[in-house]
């Protein structure tokens, strides 16, 4: 394999996002110091490199292979030694496509895992976390500015906002039966148009299927809506063990949206249930059956992610007791989809 494909086949798997050093530090300590939290509930790390020149940050905007590699191998480090090193770091995973947040004009970025890569259409949606969206170090305009967003949308009740989401419309998905499959974008506005009352709209809007006049939650929807309704509740248990101030954070949510491809990934999640249930009551699993499990798991088709993501306002804040800015967020979360949930069974 060429370098140029070997680069195009690991830029496909990562993202490559500037950062602040709080943000790659507070990455770092997870992974050192808080191992279960950053498997769990982050996007796999893989570590951070430096870019400096203009050619170099504009090779990562259109994510050019050769160039990236040039960076690399200024650091001694060539994509080889990088797909190398994640053997010996497991831990954390972030959205590929940071359609949402400003850039940062910093040499600084971490290399993490494209939470969206294996997925054939990848609908995804960003959950903004916190009534207070500021740090300590905010100044006082930022602040303003800041609270009148929480205010003004569901931040200050619920804790959270809907960030923005794109979700792919199949084929036929038009007035027309013979319209081509296309994304639909809901920007920062759509989810500052909802009040506590209307909020769960917006999740309608990511797991149902149909127009908003007929929405259905199909069989296979229903599934991945259990399934990340359950991602969010360990999201609350991992941070209920943890002392930290995070501010700004979100939750990625993604899901497969090709009809086939999903039916295919659901097929193949329930047929691994299956398996990892006999091996449990049958009576001295071997090893080698355990780990023919796991590489089944890891060759399974994409089926659904939730990750928390953006921690340029993060910090570990030991003696200061649990962050209930973040977890307000991710309860109000947590109980709508499970209402979601409890709604479709009386249907």
């Amino acid at each position: 394999m060429s370098l140029s494909a070997l680069m195009e086949l690991l830029l496909a798997k990562v993202f490559i996002k500037p950062c602040t050093i709080t943000e790659s530090e507070f990455y770092e300590r997870a992974r050192a110091e808080h191992p279960e939290f950053a498997d769990r509930i982050l996007a796999p790390f893989w570590g951070q490199i430096q870019l400096s020149s203009p050619e170099q940050k504009e090779a990562l905007t259109h994510q050019d292979p050769t160039s990236i590699n040039a960076a690399l191998q200024a650091q001694e480090g060539t994509a080889e030694q990088l797909v190398a090193s994640r053997a010996e770091t497991e831990s954390p995973q972030a959205d590929r496509q940071p359609f949402f947040g400003k850039k940062i004009d910093t040499d600084l970025h971490i290399v993490l895992e494209n939470v969206t890569a294996g997925f054939v259409k990848p609908n995804t949606l960003d959950v903004k976390l916190g009534a207070r969206l500021w740090d300590d170090d905010a100044r006082p305009e930022k602040r303003q500015r800041l609270d009148k967003v929480s205010m003004e949308t569901t931040s200050h009740d619920l804790g959270f906002r809907i960030a923005g989401m794109r979700v792919w419309q199949p084929e036929g998905h038009g007035k027309s039966p013979k319209s081509p499959g296309a994304y639909k974008n809901f920007d920062k506005v759509y989810g500052r148009t909802f009040t506590a009352d209307t909020i769960r709209r917006g999740f309608e809007d990511f797991f149902f299927e149909g127009p908003s006049h007929k929405r259905k939650l199909s069989a296979l929807r229903r599934g991945i809506l259990t399934l990340c309704e359950a991602e969010v509740q360990e999201i609350e248990q991992q941070l209920e063990k943890l002392e930290t101030r995070i501010y700004s954070a979100s939750i990625l949510f993604v899901y497969e949206g090709d009809n086939g491809a999903l039916d295919c990934a659901f097929s193949a999640f329930e047929e691994l249930q299956r398996k990892e249930d006999a091996a449990e009551e049958a009576v001295g699993t071997d090893a080698e059956g355990e780990e023919e499990l796991e590489e089944e798991e890891e060759d399974m088709p994409k089926l659904h992610a939730v990750k928390l993501i953006d921690f340029a306002h993060a910090h570990w804040t030991p003696g200061e007791g649990r962050d209930e800015n973040m977890l307000k967020g991710v309860r109000s979360v947590r109980r709508i989809l499970g209402q979601m949930l409890k709604d479709h069974e009386k249907d």
